[in-house]
């Protein structure tokens, strides 16, 4: 699949996930009574590369999980990382990797390590370690 292939793909499955698709109807697996939302975004390709899809934070009990929803998509990449950074196309010291990628498509779960407060980060990023290069970046996004 070609770039623009690749674009056209991930266009057509944030258009399918709908308006609501940041509501957490798609991550009802594993969410429940006692979760709170906390905020979440959506991942763009970085660096050449192609991602897309939608991610939320809550907090449970105590605990921080980092959600990919459904539509969750990007290149496959050989050493894939969710990170939490405060820059879309480069680690820093602050970094931290939360967790090596499951799968290059679709609802995925990562608990953020105990006593890092995701909040303080701007980006939660697609990263491939061996090769030091992003491949998606989303924003998060603050409540008011």
């Amino acid at each position: 699949m070609n770039k623009q292939q690749r674009l056209i793909a991930l266009a057509a499955l944030a258009f399918a996930a709908g308006p609501n698709s940041l509501s957490g109807q798609d991550l009802d697996a594993g969410e429940s009574a006692g979760t709170s939302h906390v905020t979440g975004g959506e991942f763009r390709g970085v660096m050449g590369h192609g991602a897309g899809g939608h991610f939320t934070i809550t907090d449970e009990g105590g605990r921080t999980v980092i959600r990919l929803a459904n539509d969750f998509l990007s290149d496959r990449v050989p050493d894939g990382y969710v990170v939490l950074a405060n820059r879309p196309d480069a680690l820093d010291s602050a970094a931290v990797y939360v967790a090596k990628l499951e799968s290059a498509t679709g609802a995925q779960e990562y608990l953020v390590p105990p006593g890092v407060a995701a909040r303080e980060y701007r980006y939660v990023l697609v990263w491939c370690k061996r090769f030091s290069v992003g491949i998606g970046a989303g924003e998060i996004r603050r409540r008011s």
